[in-house]
């Protein structure tokens, strides 16, 4: 279906969603907790620490 499979289309695909999606979502839970509740995000960065 649609264009001829590009092996190192695939690979740079497999190798780069993952992450942009990681960050995404870790950016998005960042955000949804500093709006509900910053004490949650500095516990956050205590623990990463």
């Amino acid at each position: 279906l649609g264009f001829p499979a590009n092996r190192d289309f695939i690979f740079l695909f497999i190798a780069t969603f993952p992450v942009i999606l990681d960050t995404v979502f870790k950016y998005w839970i960042f955000r949804y907790l500093n709006r509900i509740s910053p004490s949650a995000v500095a516990t956050y960065k205590n623990m990463n620490e």
